[in-house]
């Protein structure tokens, strides 16, 4: 005899499917949180780019070939400061944040790190500034719930945001380190997507894995173009 209810029977048929409509997305509702100072000149970013963007109109990042990176730091400010998340999982996910960041920017013949600012030193400034946790099982079966499904795409469609799915907000500053000149900045925020058996902070993880390629990918950019 099975003891399997239809409603599991049909959460293992859409398993499949919740699983390849799971990938992360982009927010353009972002929220500052005072970690950059000066927000006058940053706009919104065209499609591609970081929520809130700001960028040097002449910036020649031709003569960078070394990075002075910051210690990742936390800087939560309203509703993101009373998500109880424990402090030890907040230090935990800055590590990881700045391990993604040393990945991606000394990998595939990249960037130097240094310790001090001179000449041909970038310094990168970068802050967590929200990270919403996620219960996979709960936003698992909202989707193959009819009604919760109804309820949950209403909700994003008002706010942006999925319940029960996990996310995360960054704020990020490129400066001349010599003289502290900052050369961009930018604000941004990601969710993740409703798939299955997904931890706690997957989602806030993936979101530091995207940024710091994305990160590394403008720099090459920039060295790239021509003057």
């Amino acid at each position: 005899m099975s003891f399997r209810s239809p409603r599991m029977i049909l959460l293992a048929l859409l398993l499949p499917l919740l699983a390849a409509g799971c990938g992360a997305k982009q927010v353009r509702d972002v929220q500052t949180s005072g970690f950059l100072g000066d927000y006058s000149g940053l706009k919104p970013g065209p499609e591609g780019y970081a929520a809130l963007l700001w960028y040097k109109p002449d910036i020649n990042l031709r003569v960078y070939d070394k990075i002075l990176l910051d210690p990742v730091r936390v800087v939560l400010k309203g509703e993101a400061a009373q998500r109880g998340i424990e402090p030890h999982e907040l230090a935990e996910l800055t590590d990881e944040y700045q391990a993604e960041l040393v990945k991606a920017l000394t990998e595939h013949n990249g960037y130097a790190l240094v310790a001090q600012p001179g000449r041909g030193v970038l310094r990168i400034r970068v802050a967590v500034t929200d990270v919403v946790p996620g219960n996979a099982v709960m936003g698992t079966l909202s989707s193959v719930n009819p009604v919760g499904l109804a309820v949950s795409g209403g909700i994003y469609a008002a706010t942006g945001t999925q319940p029960y799915v996990g996310e995360a907000s960054t704020e990020m500053e490129i400066l001349d380190s010599p003289t502290g000149e900052r050369l961009a900045a930018m604000v941004d925020r990601r969710i993740g997507g409703k798939a299955p058996f997904r931890g706690t902070y997957d989602d806030a993880r993936d979101a530091f894995a995207f940024w710091a390629e994305r990160l590394r990918q403008r720099l090459d950019e920039g060295r790239a173009a021509p003057r």
